[in-house]
């Protein structure tokens, strides 16, 4: 389905929603209009949106070392294939990531 782009209105007033200090966790693509407007056209179309460094690098970083030291803890338990330890899909994680957004 086709869908109408975003009003560069409502383009201005969600990229000042996402800059609020709440949303301070979010990478760089939050102030980023062309990627924000892009993000619309797909999610609004119904395709699959996948968005580099979703977190920001200091908080992307704080996540993988909590998940690493609790999977040391023994929080997570493998599932899924060897290749997969997480349980992915890696071929189609692959697919559905693919093309990215720019």
């Amino acid at each position: 389905a086709a869908s109408r782009p975003l009003p560069r209105r409502a383009l201005r007033r969600l990229r000042r929603l996402l800059a609020r200090p709440e949303l301070s966790f979010l990478g760089a693509w939050a102030g980023n209009e062309s990627m924000l407007a892009e993000l619309h056209t797909r999610l609004s179309s119904g395709e699959l949106a996948v968005v580099p460094d979703f977190l920001g690098a200091d908080v992307a970083e704080a996540v993988r070392e909590d998940t690493l030291r609790g999977i040391s803890m023994g929080w997570l338990r493998p599932v899924g294939t060897p290749m997969s330890r997480l349980g992915l899909d890696g071929p189609l994680l692959a697919e559905v990531a693919s093309p990215s957004l720019p």
